[in-house]
């Protein structure tokens, strides 16, 4: 790399008393070892300056929740004899004995003969915008996928009805979770009509 560096004042005779300029070579290798010597002066500076702060972990932190006992839910409901507080710790244990029973099997889809995951992620997936645009709330999409994998796990399902077995679902889960679900003739053109009501209707049963 070049650089112009001026020199010093010429004789009166020289040049007609113009400044002098020459070009002085400088080794490129040069300028950048400089220059990573410098970046490297500023880093240590900026690390050794800012101040320590230590981790501080649940266990040595006194006001973490995980110190002390478990939030008992039901003690502000303890009151109300609508709520039978007295009961939820044999509901509980009712429940977790029948979640291994009727939870759905995560290889279900090895019966299946004409679908596979993926048509069930882009089945998720049309769901998913369908349920934006219907403006439901969070639950009736999970319910509607629970209801999804309930049904392919026990029953062989084609191709061309993966996707009625969906808004079937979705029908199914808005009647127990939304206000104001979505009416049967919405849900029909959102597939483009590709079934009609009593299709709907008969699988819904």
């Amino acid at each position: 790399m070049f650089v112009p560096v001026n020199r010093q004042q010429p004789n009166s005779y020289q040049h007609n008393n113009h400044q002098s300029i020459v070009l002085e070579q400088r080794n490129p290798e040069d300028d950048n070892q400089r220059e990573l010597q410098s970046r490297q002066r500023v880093m240590h500076r900026t690390i050794s300056t800012q101040p320590e702060n230590p981790v501080i972990s649940a266990s040595t932190n006194p006001s973490s929740y995980q110190m002390g006992p478990s939030d008992n839910i039901d003690e502000r409901d303890a009151e109300d004899p609508l709520c039978a507080t007295e009961y939820v710790q044999d509901m509980y244990q009712h429940f977790r004995l029948k979640e291994g029973s009727t939870s759905v099997r995560p290889l279900y889809m090895e019966n299946q003969t004409h679908i596979n995951e993926r048509m069930r992620s882009i089945l998720v997936d049309w769901l998913v915008e369908v349920h934006l645009k219907f403006k439901l709330v969070p639950e009736t999409l999970y319910l509607t996928i629970n209801l999804i994998d309930r049904y392919l796990e026990r029953q062989e399902v084609s191709r061309p009805r993966l996707q009625l077995v969906g808004v079937t679902s979705l029908l199914i889960a808005s009647k127990y979770e939304e206000i104001y679900p979505p009416e049967l003739r919405d849900l029909v053109y959102i597939c483009d009509r590709a079934y009609t009501r009593t299709e709907v209707c008969i699988l819904s049963l």
